[in-house]
């Protein structure tokens, strides 16, 4: 399959930086209420399209980005659907892509292509034995000591609603980000 990695924007081509820890970053971002929505916005479309994206252009720029980081999906799935998180799940989706495939990710591994892989896991993955267990159904289960003890793993690999603090680092980065724009 060929992944985009061009964007156009109000008529002009952008290249877009299409490594999957740069949509991450993207993630953090829109994830960050220290950040105003217009700083959120400015953050997410110069990230992917670099600084050169007029700021009349931004809304429209996002717009596309926002379709870019779902993997070309007009519409975000259904909040009470997702069973995994990018962050909490860090370690496992990267141990079961080295698990499933034989191989480490590649720090510029395209954004689509690190979904795929996801997304083709095998049942016996690590992240997918954590799927599973986020998604069994314990109204089905009679055994009262089983059911204790799955709701117990539920409990412990729910995803967490809480926000992650920014570290020291990531917050630096931004407000050094945000200088070089010219937004703070």
């Amino acid at each position: 399959m060929d992944y985009p990695t061009k964007m156009e924007v109000n008529g002009k081509i952008y290249n877009i930086d299409t490594s999957y820890k740069t949509a991450l970053a993207c993630f953090k971002a829109i994830n960050d209420k220290t950040l105003k929505d217009k700083e959120r916005a400015i953050v997410v479309v110069a990230l992917l399209l670099g600084k050169d994206v007029p700021l009349e252009d931004t809304m429209e720029a996002l717009e596309k980005c926002g379709i870019y980081l779902r993997c070309g999906r007009e519409q975000n799935q259904d909040v009470s659907e997702i069973d995994m998180d990018y962050f909490q799940d860090e370690v496992a989706i990267k141990t079961s892509i080295r698990q499933c495939y034989h191989e480490k990710l590649d720090d510029n591994m395209h954004w689509w292509e690190y979904n795929e892989l996801i997304e083709g896991l095998t049942d016996d993955t690590m992240l997918s034995k954590i799927r599973e267990i986020r998604n069994y159904d314990l109204s089905k289960e009679k055994d009262f000591k089983l059911k204790r003890k799955i709701q117990k793993a539920k409990d412990f690999y729910a995803i967490k609603k809480e926000e992650r603090p920014l570290t020291d680092e990531e917050q630096k980065n931004i407000n050094e980000f945000m200088k070089q724009i010219g937004e703070s």
